[in-house]
């Protein structure tokens, strides 16, 4: 879905770009809706005969805005032996949930608007526009202003429950009976959408929308009533964005989406739908905010739980590896004086490589006897050596044999030349050795001077990739360090 995401988003701003050079690019498409329109009149299919009887004439609000016969709502209750109103429904593919695009209510015509609502178990009522903007008035107001406020429509009486206003929404919970029946409806009232202009914001609407959705879901199959002034131009680009969420929401952007035939199948069930050009490039917009905003919750959601190569959890804590997770290194606590050092509590934010096999119940002394110390050495070492080969592990045993010994006391060569001498050439070390290591002081891991061995860092085991068996006090060196410390 990612790719026809971002094929719209090019449209879009290639449509933008032609503006910037002062052609027209959505004015063309726009043409085309008009075009489209004034073609589909001539048809048969799309006649609206029944909004031009003289009956019925008087409740249009605009001469030139009604439904057409096919799909316009039909009244059970009739009035004026009619059961004309000016509504359509709007009837999008593959959705048990319909619109209703309604005119703002008449005085002559309020009555009906409720009846509507009742008839149609209608539970959410959508308006974009104000009583007044300019003159004539817009809308007649069929809503409670106060609590204490009851009205009468016919046979049904209205009041208002619980009012709730934001900057630009407010939202009212309105209870509706007829007799003894009764049915909440909530009304939905955007209050900063200028006549066949539009708001000044994109995010103000897509709230408008998603508030709308968390209150009456698109699995719900009553019918969602959206009106302006004329039940075309707010009311069909908040439909026309409603509709898109929920494809986009769903997953269901396919590589066929054009948001061209999504008007113009709209305008096919009720004509000017999204009404004025500058409506259309509203959409446009809209529409790519809230594609945008989709790529990148996917992006991150990508990155964000991509497996670490440590197998450490993600940052955001949402996600949990399932690569490998090599055993964790024991740290060593150095006892002052001549005690032994234990094993301590297990330091997990470091990890050794996991080629390493560390024995769990060892115990290491620090006694400055020679003869323990090598034999503690040479037992350790050798159960560090098994994904060498015989060559290296015959090698390993005749390094770490008599005048090795000394080494590690301070004499010798040191720990220096042991390392080169044994794996700088040897082809079966997996370990890249990238400098010298510093020699080990004589009197440092003796333990004769407890407090030079407190200022002294501890080093783990592994020393150029090999696990010796037994802790090593070595000074901090000046330059980069060629292992890893605890």
């Amino acid at each position: 879905m990612e790719n026809y995401l971002r094929k719209f988003l090019e449209h879009q701003q290639n449509l933008d770009e032609i503006e910037r050079r002062g052609d027209e690019s959505y004015g063309i498409e726009f043409m085309k809706l008009r075009e489209f329109s004034q073609n589909i009149k001539t048809e048969n299919h799309y006649s609206s005969s029944e909004g031009e009887k003289p009956i019925n004439i008087h409740k249009n609000r605009y001469k030139d805005i009604v439904p057409f016969d096919f799909c316009r709502v039909k009244l059970k209750r009739k009035s004026d032996e009619t059961d004309y109103i000016n509504a359509s429904f709007i009837k999008v593919s593959n959705w048990r949930q319909n619109y209703i695009a309604a005119q703002g209510p008449l005085p002559k015509t309020v009555d009906d608007f409720w009846a509507m609502i009742w008839d149609y178990d209608v539970t959410m009522v959508v308006m974009a526009c104000q009583e007044m903007e300019g003159f004539p008035p817009k809308c007649q107001r069929y809503w409670n202003i106060s609590k204490e406020e009851e009205l009468k429509f016919g046979s049904l009486t209205v009041r208002m429950v619980l009012p709730r206003a934001e900057e630009t929404i407010i939202c009212r919970k309105l209870l509706v009976t007829d007799g003894k029946s009764k049915r909440n409806v909530t009304h939905l009232h955007y209050t900063k959408w200028p006549d066949k202009f539009v708001p000044k914001c994109i995010d103000s609407i897509i709230r408008l929308i998603t508030a709308m959705r968390e209150i009456h879901p698109i699995e719900r199959p009553e019918p969602l009533v959206v009106h302006c002034s004329a039940g075309c131009g707010r009311t069909g680009t908040i439909m026309v964005i409603d509709y898109v969420k929920a494809l986009l929401d769903n997953g269901k952007i396919t590589e066929k989406f054009n948001l061209y035939d999504v008007i113009v199948e709209m305008r096919k069930q009720r004509m000017a739908i999204v009404q004025t050009q500058e409506q259309y490039q509203y959409v446009h917009e809209a529409v790519a905010k809230l594609f945008r905003e989709k790529l990148q919750a996917i992006e991150s959601h990508y990155y964000g739980n991509r497996p670490s190569m440590t197998g450490n959890a993600s940052d955001d804590g949402e996600y949990e590896s399932v690569m490998y997770k090599p055993p964790t290194m024991p740290k060593i606590v150095m006892l002052p004086g001549p005690q032994t050092a234990k094993i301590s509590t297990t330091d997990k934010s470091r990890t050794p490589s996991p080629k390493v096999d560390f024995s769990k119940n060892a115990s290491y002394s620090n006694n400055k006897d020679d003869d323990n110390t090598y034999k503690n050495m040479n037992s350790h070492q050798k159960s560090s050596t098994q994904g060498l080969s015989n060559k290296t592990k015959l090698s390993l045993n005749k390094s770490l044999s008599g005048d090795r010994k000394n080494d590690w006391n301070g004499g010798g060569s040191g720990a220096g030349s042991y390392s080169r001498s044994l794996y700088e050439d040897n082809p079966d070390y997996p370990y890249p050795i990238h400098s010298e290591p510093p020699k080990v002081p004589a009197k440092t891991y003796a333990g004769q001077n407890h407090l030079l061995a407190q200022k002294t860092p501890t080093v783990e085991y592994i020393y150029r990739g090999v696990n010796i068996g037994f802790p090593v006090r070595l000074k901090k060196p000046k330059g980069p360090r060629p292992f890893r410390s605890l």
